[in-house]
């Protein structure tokens, strides 16, 4: 009898641990987890020399708004951070023909 407990014990956590697995890789494939820095934000605001209303148009959102998320009084959705993201990897010259074509 305590052979088949053991033995029950170990095929249920075999089968957690697989679950687990399959979590993670469910995550990978509806996309990268993104996280947020307040601080990050306004560096790279900083960085590229844009006003918080300049930067929310790139972003799709209110200059308040960037506030707001630097200051850390709210933060970004799951789809303003996949935009954050698209804007951080931009450079000068991306930003300024987004800027010219909006």
């Amino acid at each position: 009898m305590n052979a088949l407990e053991k033995e029950l014990r170990r095929v249920a956590k075999g089968a957690t641990r697989s679950a687990a697995v399959s979590v993670s890789n469910d995550e990978a494939a509806a996309g990268a987890k993104r996280r947020f820095s307040a601080t990050r934000l306004a560096a790279h605001r900083a960085k590229l020399g844009l006003s918080a209303a300049i930067y929310g148009q790139l972003v799709g959102v209110s200059g308040q708004t960037i506030y707001h998320w630097e200051q850390g009084k709210a933060r970004p959705r799951a789809a303003q951070l996949e935009n954050l993201a698209s804007v951080r990897d931009l450079g000068a010259r991306e930003i300024a023909e987004r800027l010219a074509t909006q």
